[in-house]
């Protein structure tokens, strides 16, 4: 199959130790950051995205990752796919494991965790 560019948007790749298939797809990618306000290092932080209507229920869900750590007081990138486009989204954060305290803390343990983003509107 060739795209109307009439670059191939499927096809197989790899070496003798792997194969590789894929096809192309037009997708809807949620992105932006999540800032920590804790003064925990965190990483493996996963994110839980809600689909919603134009009245704000929610219709779907989606589920994607923070590309590295998220440091203390920091904030880091996130690319996630969404399965079902809506009218808007909720993200907040699923899940994480903590790294270690930011030094400049004192070595006092934290008390807050990192919050959750607000509702992101399509603009």
């Amino acid at each position: 199959m060739l795209a109307a560019d009439g670059v191939p948007n499927a096809g197989a790749g790899g070496d003798e130790h792997f194969l590789v298939e894929w096809e192309a797809e037009v997708a809807i990618v949620l992105k932006g950051y999540v800032e920590n306000r804790s003064e925990l290092r965190v990483g493996d932080v996963r994110l839980r995205i809600e689909t919603l209507d134009g009245n704000g229920k929610v219709i779907g869900h989606s589920s994607g990752w923070v590309s590295g750590d998220v440091p203390a007081r920091g904030r880091a990138y996130f690319l996630v796919p969404i399965a079902l486009p809506g009218a808007g989204y909720r993200v907040s954060v699923e899940s994480y494991d903590p790294i270690s305290v930011d030094a400049e803390a004192g070595g006092e343990r934290p008390s807050g965790v990192p919050s959750a983003s607000p509702s992101v509107l399509p603009r």
